[in-house]
């Protein structure tokens, strides 16, 4: 089995992740295949540099690239979790794989969300909240060719949606209704 996380940016898909990490499930994260490329090239470590970086690399190698690259590298023989599905080419390769595949997609108002990211302090995010809004925007698909980020498209090809705009409480327990779900 695996489990695709798909989301808009600090919507909790590292939470819900985490979550299914700490029940046995394999975790990957497409986000660090990118910013290992990133290192390799002595690139600077900004999402939009990641941004710039995961197209780049989509528009030369194909849309899939990114998860090809983790799928070939890593042990799928157990349940497996990755996060950060942002094209829907990513989430084709894995349905066309001879195991059980689910998406979910997170999600929160944009407000909830900025306040997260400025609550993290991750070097990598925006500082004010029209960095945030831009930032969040392209990752949605706004301005994006095919090949760029579509988180929007992503979410809609969700099988289950997840909704995270309370306490951490609430949504531990939504995911551990979709554990059960997944795990029948």
């Amino acid at each position: 089995m695996i489990l695709g996380i798909t989301g808009r940016i600090a919507s909790g898909k590292g939470v819900a992740a985490q979550y299914f990490h700490e029940h046995g499930y394999n975790y990957y994260t497409l986000s660090t295949e990118v910013r290992e490329e990133a290192s390799r090239r002595q690139l600077p470590i900004t999402r939009e540099q990641l941004q710039y970086l995961g197209n780049d690399l989509r528009e030369k190698e194909g849309p899939d690239i990114w998860m090809k690259k983790i799928y070939e590298n890593q042990d799928f023989s157990r349940n497996s979790i990755i996060d950060g599905l942002r094209n829907p080419a990513e989430i084709e390769y894995l349905k066309n794989l001879s195991v059980k595949f689910h998406l979910c997609s997170v999600d929160a108002h944009v407000w909830i969300r900025y306040q997260r990211v400025l609550s993290r302090n991750k070097l990598s995010d925006p500082k004010t909240y029209f960095e945030f809004v831009a930032i969040d925007s392209r990752d949605y698909g706004i301005g994006e060719p095919s090949w760029g980020q579509q988180v929007r498209l992503c979410m809609q090809m969700a099988d289950s949606h997840l909704l995270n705009e309370s306490k951490l409480d609430a949504f531990v327990s939504n995911l551990a209704d979709l554990y059960k779900q997944l795990n029948q």
